[in-house]
C-alpha cells in the first residue's frame, strides 16, 4: 500500500489533473506549471509532509482569503490558488517556490506561471521596460490586492546599476585619472591632516587641494564600502545563478517532452502540443540568454570593484547607498492584462509621434501620482491637436459636458482609449481603441459576438461641441488590439477592426502600427 504524500494539481479549464508524489527527488525541480489564465486547485493527500506554497491569495468554499505571502496546504481542503475570472486570485508570470517539510527535512521545489501564449516572457519584459520609461512606477499598483507583492529592494537598484554600468564606469575612471594627476601635482602641499579636514576636502567640488596624506586616508577606509558593494553584488549573482539553474532544468524537461511526443502517432493534437512546447522552449532559451548576459555583467562589475583601488569614498558610498537602499513600502505588481491595457499609451504615442506630433504634457504625465480614468495625453502639430484619454467615462449626451464624446443609448460607455482630433481647436473626428489581453482564439470566434456588439456600440457615439451642438458620425473607427503572433486583421460587425499585434517584432514593422497610422493620417488629411 502506497503511503506517500501526494499533491493533486487540477487544471480546471484544461480539464486535466496532475498527481505529484512527494519525495526528495523533487528538490530544486520545477514540478508543475500553468498559464496565467488557468484555474488551478491544489489538494494535499497524506500526513507525512507539510506543504507551504508561495501564495498571496486563495479561495476556499467560495471565500477569497489573503496571506502574508505563504499558504500552508492542509490535507482536508481543496484550495483554489489561481482563477483569471476572479480578480483577487492568480499569479503574474514568474517562478514561484513550493516547499515540502518533514521534521528536519525540507524539499524546495518550484512552479512556473507562464504568459498568454501570444506573449512571451521576453515580450512582457519589453512592455514593463517601455512603460517604466514612460512613467516610472506605472507597472506597480498601490491598491490592488491578492497578487504577488514586491519590494523596491537592492535588486531593482542593482539592475539599474548593471544596465547603466558603462555610463557610470567611464566618468568614474576618467575622474580618478584626474584625481591621481592632481594628487602628484600638489604633493608638495601635503600637510598635517585630521578627520575634519579630510571630510571638508571630500565634499569640495574641485580637487585642487588633494594631497598624499588625504589619498592614503581614503585608501585605508575604502575597503568598508568595497566589501559592502561586493557583498550586495554577490547576493544578486547568487539569485541569478539560482534562477538560471531552475530555468535550465525546466528547459531540459520540455526538451524531453518534445522528444517523447515525436515517438507518438502524429495526430493533430500531438502536433499542436509539440508546436506549443517548442515555442515555450524558445521563450525559456531567450530567458536563459538574458540571465546569462546579466550574470556576466554582474561578475564584470564585481571584478571592477575588487581590482580598482582608486575610487574614493565619496563615489563608493554613493554607489553602496544606491544599491543597498531598501524601502519598506510594499507594492503589488499589476497583472499582465492591466500592463497590456496600459501599453496602449505606448502604442498610441508611437503612432502619433510618427506623424510629426509632439507631446505637450509628457513630463506632467510622468510625474502623475496615479494613472486613473480620464488621464489624458496631449499632442500638437501646427494647427492640429490630438487628445488621448484613458478610460473616459462617457455620459449620455443630455448630461454630458461640452467638448466631449457622449452616448446616445448604450450602457457601454467606458472605452479603454478615446482619441480625439482637432484642427484650430475645432473637433474633426475620433477613434476608439479597446485593448484585450486574451488570445485571438477567444476573440475571433462566434462565442464572443457580444464583444463585437459592445465595441460596435462605440461607433454610434456623438460629440457635444463647445456650443452644446450634437455632432453625429463622430467616431471614424473602432479598433480592438490584442496580442497575436500571427498579426490577424479582421473586420467584424459594423465598425470594429481587430488588430493582432506581434510583440516579438518592432512595433513600427507591425500591421497594428501601419493600420493605426493610416487611419490617423486619413483623418488629418481629409478634414
Amino acid at each position: 500500500m502506497d503511503i506517500s504524500d501526494k499533491l493533486i494539481v487540477s487544471y480546471l479549464k484544461a480539464s486535466k489533473e496532475q498527481t505529484i508524489t512527494i519525495n526528495s527527488d523533487l528538490n530544486m525541480q520545477v514540478i508543475f506549471n500553468f498559464n496565467e489564465h488557468e484555474k488551478i486547485t491544489l489538494k494535499h493527500i497524506g500526513n507525512n509532509y507539510q506543504i507551504r506554497i508561495e501564495c498571496y491569495s486563495y479561495c476556499v468554499n467560495g471565500e477569497v482569503k489573503e496571506t502574508n505571502g505563504t499558504l500552508l496546504i492542509g490535507n482536508k481542503t481543496e484550495y483554489i490558488i489561481a482563477d483569471s475570472d476572479i480578480k483577487e486570485l492568480g499569479y503574474n508570470p514568474d517562478i514561484y517556490q513550493i516547499s515540502f517539510i518533514k521534521q528536519n527535512q525540507t524539499i524546495n521545489s518550484y512552479f512556473i506561471v507562464s504568459t498568454n501564449k501570444n506573449v512571451s516572457q521576453f515580450s512582457l519584459n519589453k512592455i514593463k521596460e517601455e512603460l517604466e520609461e514612460l512613467k516610472p512606477g506605472i507597472i506597480y499598483d498601490h491598491f490592488r490586492q491578492g497578487k504577488k507583492e514586491v519590494y523596491f529592494t537592492d535588486d531593482k537598484a542593482i539592475s539599474s546599476l548593471i544596465d547603466n554600468w558603462y555610463k557610470i564606469r567611464t566618468p568614474l575612471l576618467t575622474q580618478k585619472v584626474e584625481d591621481i594627476k592632481t594628487t602628484y601635482v600638489y604633493e608638495y602641499r601635503a600637510s598635517k591632516s585630521n578627520y575634519k579636514s579630510i571630510v571638508k576636502e571630500l565634499i569640495k567640488p574641485t580637487f585642487k587641494n588633494l594631497n598624499v596624506k588625504k589619498t592614503t586616508s581614503i585608501n585605508s577606509n575604502r575597503s568598508i564600502y568595497v566589501d559592502k558593494i561586493i557583498d550586495e553584488l554577490t547576493k544578486y549573482e547568487d539569485k541569478l545563478v539560482k534562477r538560471l539553474n531552475i530555468v535550465n532544468e525546466y528547459l531540459k524537461s520540455i526538451d524531453l517532452e518534445i522528444e517523447d511526443s515525436a515517438t507518438h502517432d502524429m495526430y493533430v493534437a500531438h502536433i499542436n502540443e509539440q508546436k506549443s512546447k517548442k515555442k515555450e522552449a524558445l521563450d525559456y532559451e531567450k530567458e536563459i540568454k538574458l540571465i546569462q548576459e546579466r550574470l556576466n555583467k554582474t561578475r564584470l562589475i564585481k571584478n571592477f570593484f575588487i581590482n580598482n583601488l582608486r575610487i574614493d569614498d565619496v563615489e563608493l558610498a554613493s554607489i553602496y547607498h544606491l544599491i543597498s537602499n531598501k524601502s519598506s513600502i510594499k507594492l503589488s505588481s499589476k497583472s499582465s492584462s492591466k500592463l497590456f491595457e496600459l501599453y496602449g499609451f505606448i502604442i498610441l504615442k508611437k503612432v502619433i509621434e510618427s506623424l510629426g506630433f509632439v507631446g505637450t504634457n509628457l513630463n506632467e504625465f510622468k510625474n502623475t501620482q496615479i494613472i486613473n480614468g480620464g488621464t489624458t495625453l496631449l499632442f500638437t502639430r501646427n494647427e492640429y491637436k490630438i487628445k488621448v484619454i484613458y478610460e473616459a467615462s462617457l455620459k449620455h449626451y443630455i448630461d454630458a459636458e461640452a467638448d466631449n464624446l457622449s452616448c446616445v443609448a448604450t450602457r457601454h460607455n467606458k472605452p479603454d482609449y478615446v482619441v480625439l482630433f482637432y484642427k484650430n481647436d475645432i473637433f474633426i473626428s475620433s477613434i476608439i481603441i479597446e485593448i484585450k489581453y486574451r488570445n485571438s482564439h477567444y476573440l475571433f470566434n462566434d462565442k464572443y459576438d457580444q464583444t463585437v456588439e459592445n465595441t460596435d456600440n462605440y461607433a454610434i457615439l456623438v460629440y457635444k461641441d463647445k456650443n452644446n451642438n450634437i455632432i453625429r458620425n463622430a467616431v471614424e473607427r473602432v479598433y480592438l488590439i490584442n496580442p497575436d503572433i500571427n498579426e490577424t486583421v479582421l473586420n467584424k460587425g459594423v465598425a470594429t477592426t481587430y488588430l493582432g499585434y506581434n510583440l516579438e517584432i518592432d512595433f513600427k514593422d507591425s500591421k497594428c502600427f501601419k493600420f493605426l497610422k493610416s487611419t490617423f493620417n486619413d483623418i488629418l488629411k481629409t478634414k
